[in-house]
């Protein structure tokens, strides 16, 4: 497989991401992820490092004009994907170690898809226990497994590289050109890596991820 010359010339990252990734991975992992909190009409949700907004618009879709949802992220550029594919929703750029929150603010529910592994001060421990330590009761984790199908190989070999380019601290001393090399060099060799996940022309494989749900604490 090779990396055909328009994949070298995409949009924005974001655009890529939201474009790419989200119908064939995030989309299917964030109505699990709905079905499993049982997200009702009516109820306030927020979602934690909301990327896009995959999983803050679907939720917006079950709680109805009655409900509300809120979405936090760091990335001021993927708030922006955000906001111009769903406006009504209540996007605000934020830490999650420091969510920016109005006072007396609550909600029923509270989601976070895929954004644990890139809080920069996530502890050292297994999921569960550090949920339980922070305070939440009923936690529960489970493993569970998706099939994935890209049909757009290159674009997922891009997004790939430009991901990896993005959180390599030797990265941030390349210039322009040098990064786009790298960020060409590493989507060739993922396509020759994922040559043997081909079928007709799509990338297909199994997806493993931990689900995990709690409660908040009980009055004691």
């Amino acid at each position: 497989m090779s990396l055909p010359a328009y994949a070298l010339n995409q949009a924005s990252f974001p655009q890529m991401y939201e474009h790419h990734l989200v119908g064939p991975l995030f989309r299917p992992w964030a109505l699990a992820l709905l079905d499993e909190a049982r997200l009702r009409e009516g109820e306030r949700a927020l979602d934690v490092a909301c990327g896009t907004g995959i999983v803050a618009r679907l939720a917006q879709e079950r709680v109805g004009t009655r409900g509300r949802v809120a979405a936090v992220d760091l990335s001021a550029p993927m708030l922006e994907v955000a906001r111009d594919l769903s406006p009504a929703i209540d996007w605000r750029e934020g830490d999650a170690a420091a969510l920016p929150l109005r006072e007396g603010e609550t909600f029923d529910v509270v989601f976070c898809q895929q954004g644990l592994q890139f809080f920069g001060d996530r502890a050292d421990v297994e999921l569960a226990r550090l949920v339980s330590e922070a305070g939440f009761d009923d936690v529960r984790t489970r493993k569970a497994e998706k099939a994935v199908r890209f049909a757009e190989p290159a674009a997922f070999a891009r997004l790939n590289a430009m991901a990896l380019i993005g959180m390599s601290g030797a990265a941030k001393s390349l210039g322009e050109a040098d990064r786009e090399r790298a960020i060409a060099t590493i989507a060739q060799e993922t396509l020759n890596l994922a040559a043997g996940y081909s079928k007709g022309g799509e990338l297909v494989f199994h997806t493993v991820s931990n689900v995990l749900t709690a409660s908040a604490p009980r009055e004691r």
